[in-house]
């Protein structure tokens, strides 16, 4: 069933194929409730995402309505780590992660894990397997293990059949070196000098990139290639 799952995933090109096999990975998992979701920022104000769930409805409402992402403790965790969560460990941390468990374990999502993503174009997010019980001691590590392993998958999936459209930027090739040394904080005469090309050019080129990512000036352009991949660093 492992191998069989992997398979689909690696085939699936489109969001309902892919609830359906994240449904199939939960009940592989002995869990009740599934969470994929992606954040795409396309600035530093704007962001796209990327969600499927089946999680109660009325959780969810509350959840929105209140904007608890903001005291999430596993969107809290994920801030700052890129471990694996097993709730039952955040939930014991204080008083307030306690408190937040509480909430959902009402809405009936008792128990669950989660994993980070985090991607080459800016993307993060997370995918949670949720039960209505909890989970036993000598199957957290399995169960932890398992989702891990689904997790990059999932992810190429949705990046490999852009599931979310996102606004492509292409720049010229000498837009581009022009981007990348204006990402390394260099001033137009200095990319001038090290392009061997006239400041009056550079300039062109990094007005070009302005208009082309809908930035009004260059340090907007600057966040915008970076986020988008258009521009990135040599290895």
């Amino acid at each position: 069933m492992f191998t069989q799952l992997i398979d689909e995933i690696s085939l699936a090109q489109t969001s309902e194929e892919l609830m359906q096999i994240c449904h199939d990975i939960a009940h592989y998992l002995e869990c009740d409730y599934y969470l994929l979701c992606l954040f795409y920022p396309e600035g530093l104000q704007n962001t796209n995402i990327f969600l499927l769930n089946n999680y109660p409805t009325t959780w969810m409402d509350h959840y929105l309505a209140n904007d608890l992402k903001s005291s999430d403790p596993i969107v809290l965790h994920f801030t700052h780590k890129s471990t694996p969560a097993l709730w039952s460990q955040i939930a014991a941390q204080n008083k307030q992660t306690k408190n937040f468990f509480g909430l959902s374990v009402d809405a009936g999502l008792v128990d669950g894990l989660s994993i980070p993503i985090r991607g080459a174009q800016g993307e993060f997010g997370v995918f949670s397997l949720a039960r209505t019980t909890h989970i036993e001691a000598n199957k957290k590590l399995t169960m932890l293990s398992s989702a891990n392993f689904f997790t990059p998958y999932l992810h190429e999936a949705v990046n490999r059949n852009q599931l979310l459209e996102r606004p492509k930027v292409k720049l010229s090739k000498r837009e581009g070196e022009c981007m990348k040394w204006a990402c390394s904080g260099k001033t137009a005469w200095e990319i001038s000098t090290i392009l061997t090309i006239s400041e009056s050019t550079v300039n062109f080129h990094l007005n070009n990139a302005i208009k082309k990512t809908n930035s009004v000036n260059r340090q907007q352009a600057i966040a915008k290639v970076v986020l988008s991949g258009a521009v990135r660093p040599d290895w």
